[in-house]
């Protein structure tokens, strides 16, 4: 499992408590790798390159709906 390196011991738990009971419940052995990059991280880039994108995207939709009508 690949968590970021400031939540990699929230991960593990005091002791390996919460590796140990996650690794119970799901039957697996779980070992942590370091991501490079957090979810949120990504998250806030797909959405900085959606936000730059929207103005093309809108101007296709507004000359799709008018070709549409004509």
């Amino acid at each position: 499992m690949k968590v970021t390196k400031d939540q990699h011991s929230l991960a593990i738990g005091t002791g390996g408590q919460n590796v140990r009971l996650a690794s119970k419940l799901t039957g697996y052995d779980i070992h942590f790798e370091e991501a490079e990059i957090s979810d949120l991280d990504e998250a806030i880039r797909k959405a900085a390159q959606e936000e730059a994108e929207a103005p093309s995207r809108a101007k296709e939709e507004f000359e799709k709906l008018f070709r549409d009508l004509g």
